[in-house]
């Protein structure tokens, strides 16, 4: 932010990101250059020869960030976290603020200064998780499956709403809009004993009031949706985020369809889905109020909704297949920070109810000397409307207690929650299955969690403990992490943590693979649900010096309570119920570079996911569906004045599939059979994107971003899923290719008023 180029100064404003307090005497390094803010948290510097693009901050009680600088020709504002991060989340500078990185396990983004991402024209937060270390998606789409877990093992939270439904058109890209959002964060590991029901990681997608800043309008447009988010200052302590996105159109040419979502063939033919419609919007709004020098209040509100069909026409065969989701909800947080103690409660609704359906058709052509036109007949219908139903509730309140070299957190959480589902299947016109299920259950939890921090280790115990009481069950859940400092760059970490899930996605109504994003949430019982539980454990080191940062982390992690219904478990061709446990064990590393106008970082994941079933596969553990061996992610990033290039490289193995040995037919419908489970690996998965942006200035305030993205440079055919079917009409066992995104250029705008 250079005032101008008479003055000559680069400036800011420090502010406490909970209350917005001026901060003072922070220590600001820009460059080889260093200062102190002043009372009013005001800082200024006079450029030399090279405009570096990120301050560093430290505050007197030891919390550090670092924020890329704002490409605006007044003062801007910066934030920090005072409550959190001087405790001990120790935070590893990933040395452009892009991407941060605390010893315990935290990963946070910082979306303003990621406005160009390889690949894409818009930051979807889901996309640039992938990137990170332990995180990945075998399907290449939005959903994201954390060290070893699946999607709906995930805990989603956009200020404090939980999100049951997290993406758009088939898995294409997340379901709020990015621009709405200010900061991200997700826990890998050592997760806070705050955070309850879920067994993988920890996504949190917040807003945070920037009381100081002009009011500020956004208005965004790419290839398939636009974008408006206004962020007004309405009084000094009032201050209103709303954000609205919108698809162009419900409909799609075949250049766009096949070039934009995955592509899906037969083995012997061509299946390219057509009639492809796509209809999706999201809204959301988050009103703050600052009360006094303490209090603030926080006022959420969200609603996304999805609509996605389509068509799979061949000579022998038809498949139609349809998806209506919403997800609404809202709450509030009210909090009062103090110097000594930081209070705080709050309470969530999220509401989401989908309708599946799904038909598939096969025909008995005729024979070739048949002349009769009419003589195509159906051979084998099937129908299948599925819906869904989750009602959640949330209160909570706990309170924080800080001293110089402490912080003790106490607090309580009840939540109620509301599942339905409904499944009908027919074949060939009659009824063969038919399944409601309703569930309720109420949820108290308590926690606490005790942290110290000096000046070689750092330490955090925590428990949760809570009791399901439909389930008459309670569970206690210690958590741990650990960091010990060799000095000021290098230090080894450790953690521990257990977990447990009420609520999951399951595949027992789906009769084909193709039905992937199609799954039902259920509320876990004493009957056919078990009580999900995952541990963790592991340990690392870290090392950051010379504009350089190298962290490498080894963990195992065990399930139990899964089934054969848990998502993405197992071929849905098999409809039998079975449990199981899972073992994943894992090694992820990361390294990071920053030269002159660059970064270069590159993460590598090892992983070793195994599912052992009762009566499958001879009683032995196999490979998991979604078990990606190795991922190698690198990519370089160069920033030049009012430009920016990305280039990101994505090679990793196969993913596991089973090659059936044969089939039964049981009431006039074949199943498939296996002798050994996912002995077998797709090709290995290798592909490049490119993206570039240039800034215009349109006046003091007013500027443009023109953004271009290329999806898979070198056009390869890569298979992310392989699915075996059984055809009725020719008898016999074929399979369908499931390929990732076809070469794409991708173009947005972005205005800023």
């Amino acid at each position: 932010p250079i005032v101008s180029n008479a003055e000559k100064i680069v400036c800011g404003s420090l502010y406490s990101q909970i209350n917005s307090d001026a901060v003072e005497d922070a220590l600001v390094i820009w460059g080889n250059q260093f200062t102190y803010t002043n009372t009013d948290g005001y800082f200024k510097f006079y450029p030399k020869q090279k405009l570096e693009k990120t301050f560093s901050f430290r505050t007197q009680d030891g919390a550090s960030k670092i924020e890329v600088i704002e490409p605006v020709s007044y003062c801007a504002n910066y934030f920090i976290d005072l409550s959190e991060i001087q405790l001990g989340e120790v935070i590893l500078n990933y040395t452009a603020a892009p991407i941060q990185k605390s010893l315990g396990g935290d990963f946070e983004i910082d979306l303003s200064s990621l406005q160009v991402t390889a690949g894409f024209v818009d930051p979807d937060v889901f996309f640039l998780l992938q990137r990170l270390p332990g995180v990945n998606s075998p399907s290449t789409d939005a959903n994201i499956y954390v060290r070893g877990g699946v999607p709906d093992q995930n805990l989603v939270l956009w200020n404090g709403n939980r999100l049951y439904h997290t993406t758009h058109a088939y898995g294409s890209l997340m379901a709020l809009n990015p621009y709405s959002i200010d900061q991200v964060r997700l826990i890998t590991k050592g997760a806070s004993s705050r955070y309850g029901d879920h067994t993988a990681g920890v996504l949190l997608l917040n807003n945070t009031p920037q009381w100081q800043d002009p009011t500020q309008i956004e208005l965004g447009t790419n290839s398939i949706d636009s974008d408006l988010t206004i962020d007004v200052g309405i009084t000094k302590s009032d201050r209103l985020e709303i954000s609205a996105r919108k698809s162009f159109n419900s409909s799609f040419s075949n250049t766009f369809r096949e070039t934009s979502f995955n592509r899906m063939l037969l083995s012997s033919q061509s299946g390219t889905p057509n009639n492809q419609q796509l209809h999706y919007e999201d809204f959301s709004a988050v009103y703050h109020k600052k009360w006094g020098e303490d209090w603030n209040l926080k006022l959420s509100s969200f609603r996304s909704h999805d609509f996605s069909s389509y068509q799979l026409f061949g000579s022998e065969i038809e498949l139609r297949d349809q998806v209506d989701s919403r997800n609404s909800g809202g709450g509030f947080q009210l909090s009062k920070v103090t110097k000594d103690q930081v209070f705080q409660m709050g309470a969530n609704g999220s509401f989401f109810n989908a309708l599946f359906e799904r038909s598939e058709i096969e025909y008995e052509l005729p024979e070739e000397e048949d002349d009769d036109d009419n003589g195509i007949e159906i051979d084998f219908k099937e129908l299948n409307q599925r819906k869904n139903e989750v009602e959640d509730w949330r209160a909570y309140a706990q309170k924080q207690f800080n001293t110089s070299t402490s912080l003790s957190l106490i607090g309580a959480e009840l939540q109620f929650r509301r599942v339905e589902f409904y499944n009908e299947n027919q074949i060939n016109d009659d009824v063969k299955t038919s399944k409601v299920n309703k569930a309720s259950q109420w949820v108290p939890s308590l926690f606490a969690e005790q942290r110290f921090n000096f000046d070689k280790f750092y330490l955090e115990i925590g428990a949760r403990s809570s009791y399901y009481h439909n389930l008459e069950r309670i569970r206690l859940e210690p958590r741990a992490k650990g960091v010990l400092r060799f000095n000021a760059t290098s230090s080894v970490h450790a953690h521990f943590e257990s977990k447990s899930q009420s609520i999951y996605k399951i595949t027992e109504t789906l009769s084909n693979t193709l039905d992937r994003y199609n799954n039902l949430w259920i509320s876990a019982d004493k009957d056919q649900y078990p009580l999900l539980i995952s541990n963790q454990t592991g340990v690392g080191y870290s090392l950051s010096k010379y504009k350089s940062t190298f962290e490498i982390d080894i963990y195992r992690k065990w399930y139990n309570g899964l089934t054969t219904f848990n998502y993405g478990y197992l071929d849905p061709n098999d409809q039998d119920f079975h449990e199981g446990t899972a073992l994943i064990k894992g090694i992820d590393v990361f390294y990071q570079k920053e030269f002159y106008q660059g970064l270069f970082w590159l993460s590598y994941s090892f992983q070793d996911n195994k599912n052992e079933f009762q009566d499958l596969n001879g009683d032995r553990a196999f490979p998991s569906n979604f078990e990606i061996a190795h991922t190698l992610n690198a990519a370089i990033r160069l920033d030049f004045e009012h430009y920016t290039l990305e280039v990101n490289n994505l090679w990793r193995s196969g993913i596991p599939y089973s090659m059936p040995s044969g089939s039964v037919e049981s009431n006039g419908v074949n199943y498939l059979t296996y002798n050994i489970l996912n002995q077998n690996n797709t090709p290995d998965f290798w592909r490049i994107d490119l993206s570039a942006g240039k800034d215009f200035s349109l006046g003091r305030k007013n500027r443009l971003s023109a953004k271009l993205a290329l999806v898979n440079l070198f056009q390869r055919d890569n298979i992310v899923e392989r699915i075996y079917r059984f055809n009725n009409q020719k008898n016999q066992i074929e399979f369908l290719d499931r390929y990732d995104l076809q070469p794409r250029i991708k173009l947005g705008l972005r205005f800023w008023f």
